[in-house]
């Protein structure tokens, strides 16, 4: 995973406007200040899936799966101005969707329930059985499988690396325009709720 920080400021008439704000009209700044931050990383992360060598119609699913989220962070952190910002594989999707057009064969194509096969890969997959892990205090301690009663056939595997670096690329790539669009919208709410209040 790769995270990354900002800080983002203004002329000093602006900073000092801002902090006369209401604390409410600050946290509704920040809010859809981070929120249009968020575009710029999601636009890149799609132009990085494009850049892969994967085929078209794998690039087309996993372009469809790159979402955005932005909710409160802890309890309570929403009056303290603090936000959780998702951008990433899946983010914000709703299960199940099968996406048309992703894969020819039955199946569910590329969607939230397995994007992350072609991000990290798989080992060889089989029909007919189903592996789940094993856990001791937390922690892995080995797998077990149970058949299910079909015929047991050797569907593959995936190689990860496809889209492994694919957010990396796009928080590098889209930093200086992700802080721009939030410094924008930051500006855009002091600037009326100056107008406002005259």
């Amino acid at each position: 995973m790769a995270f990354a920080t900002a800080t983002i400021t203004g002329d000093k008439a602006l900073d000092r406007k801002f902090k006369r704000l209401a604390g409410r009209v600050q946290r509704d700044a920040l809010r859809k200040g981070i929120r249009a931050s968020m575009t710029p990383i999601a636009k890149a992360a799609r132009a990085a899936i494009g850049a892969t060598d994967a085929s078209p119609s794998l690039k087309r699913g996993a372009k469809r799966m790159i979402g955005k989220r932005l909710a409160k962070g802890r309890k309570g952190g929403a009056a303290k101005g603090e936000f959780g910002a998702k951008v990433g594989f899946a983010v914000a999707k709703k299960p199940r969707k099968r996406l048309a057009g992703t894969r020819t064969r039955p199946g569910v194509g590329v969607s939230e329930i397995n994007i992350h096969w072609f991000v990290l890969g798989t080992k060889k997959r089989y029909t007919g059985t189903r592996t789940w892990s094993v856990k001791k205090g937390g922690v892995k301690i080995g797998t077990r499988s149970k058949s299910t009663g079909n015929v047991r056939r050797y569907t593959g595997f995936i190689e990860a690396g496809k889209f492994e670096n694919v957010m990396k690329v796009a928080l590098s790539t889209s930093a200086s325009a992700s802080i721009k669009a939030a410094g924008k919208k930051i500006k855009q709410v002091i600037t009326k709720e100056a107008k406002r209040k005259g």
